[in-house]
This record gives C-alpha cells, sequence and structure tokens, in this order.
C-alpha cells in the first residue's frame, strides 16, 4: 500500500475531507510540508477541494528569504493562491 493510498484511507476513516473544503496548507517550504502538498495536488480533484498555501517569513533564519522565494514561486507554478 502505498502512503497516498494510506492517507485516503485515513481521510476516508476520519472523514477528514468534504467535496467542497477549503483547505488551507501552512507551508514553510521544507521537505515534510512539501510532501503534504504534493500528497495534497494528488487528492485535490478526487476530493474535490480548494487548496491555499500559507507562508509567514519570521526572518529567524539566514536561509528565510530564500525559502520564501522558493514557496512563492511554488505556489505559482501550481497556480494555488498564497496568504
Amino acid at each position: 500500500m502505498t502512503l497516498l493510498d494510506k492517507i485516503r484511507r485515513t481521510i476516508l476513516k476520519y472523514g477528514m475531507i468534504q467535496p467542497g473544503d477549503k483547505i488551507l496548507l501552512a507551508f514553510s517550504g521544507g521537505i515534510d510540508s512539501s510532501a503534504l502538498l504534493h500528497l495534497l495536488m494528488a487528492l485535490r480533484q478526487e476530493w474535490a477541494f480548494e487548496l491555499y498555501l500559507a507562508h509567514f517569513n519570521h526572518k529567524l533564519r539566514v536561509a528565510a528569504d530564500k525559502d520564501e522565494s522558493f514557496v512563492r514561486e511554488r505556489a505559482a507554478e501550481l497556480q494555488l493562491p498564497l496568504f
């Protein structure tokens, strides 16, 4: 069973997503939120939900501006609203 299959099964079991839902993903641009974004994109049409991204640049790390640029580029590539 793939990770996507496990996620699909969990969503069904707990009724986590309904058609028409709006999902806001806190997207840092790191590997964890990037993996979750990839999985949600794979499920978006199947579950008929709207996906939005949120990012906050705390400017606490040297790479924070680079992270923000990556997030903006990824949101544009996927045509997802970014807040």
